[in-house]
């Protein structure tokens, strides 16, 4: 299940479709961490006005402490420690701004590495040849989407027959790429895939080995998943399937025909 973009085509049901991913966690998070790029740079730009106004001083108070010592008057020692200390000071202060700066501007720079990470690796909408579950030539604007076995293995377009076709959140949903979850919340969606797949069924190719009425029975292509080649099909034939077309449903459909099974439910 997913959401596309009819780009072209039509002839005899098959389409160009772009295929749209989920952006919206990875599109707020670069807008935060751009927030944070912004604090830092203001932050920085404040340390950097701080630290030219410490130099200053700290020029000031050398040329003071210069000027006491030359003169080498008795009355001046303490004068003289009571600028070094002053100086000491402001020295230790500039120190620990300038530690400061360069600790933020460590910090910017690898808030910029997560934004370049994003940008460079978010992945692009790809546009794939897919045929539309029915004899639909007129499909435009979003579509949903059917994944066989429940992954991009195969791509195909919902029915079309009365606009059935039209994107629906609710039962289309969208694929989010990996880039835009968490690496525990990544490696928990991996790890359930193939029994989510098996267990949790969406749709299922196979042909048709006999009718009665408006029921078949189906023999199910091979399915495996993505992960490690893992067979995700929990029975081989189905029984009983009820037929649904456009408006002639069990006429359009003969013995031997290639179909898309779609489970109610996501049962077997």
């Amino acid at each position: 299940m997913g959401k596309g973009m009819i780009v072209s085509g039509g002839k005899d049901g098959r389409y160009q479709v772009k295929l749209l991913f989920a952006r919206d966690r990875i599109t707020k998070r670069i807008a935060a961490f751009n927030q944070q790029i912004a604090l830092l740079t203001e932050q920085i730009a404040a340390l950097d006005s701080e630290i030219l106004e410490l130099e200053s001083e700290i020029a000031f108070l050398k040329l003071e402490a210069q000027i006491l010592a030359e003169q080498d008057r008795e009355g001046n020692k303490k004068e003289i420690e009571k600028k070094n200390n002053e100086l000491t000071k402001k020295i230790e202060e500039h120190y620990a701004k300038k530690r400061r700066k360069f600790a933020l501007e460590l910090m910017k720079t690898a808030v910029q590495k997560k934004i370049d990470y994003l940008n460079d690796n978010m992945p692009a909408d790809e546009t794939v040849e897919a045929w539309c579950a029915d004899l639909s030539r007129n499909l435009k604007g979003e579509v949903g989407t059917v994944e066989i076995p429940g992954e991009r293995a195969i791509v195909l377009i919902q029915p079309g027959y009365s606009n059935a076709s039209a994107y629906s959140a609710a039962r289309d949903g969208i694929i989010e790429p990996a880039l835009a979850g968490t690496p525990a919340g990544t490696f928990f969606n991996w790890a359930l895939l193939p029994g989510w797949q098996k267990w949790k069924p969406t749709y299922r190719s196979g042909y048709i080995t006999a009718k009665d009425g408006v029921f078949c029975d189906v023999a199910l292509d091979e399915s495996v998943s993505s992960i490690k080649d893992l067979d995700v099909n929990a029975v081989s034939f189905l029984q009983n399937v009820p037929m649904v077309y456009m408006e002639c449903n069990e006429v359009a459909f003969l013995v031997g025909d290639h179909v898309v099974v779609q489970f109610e439910g996501q049962s077997w």
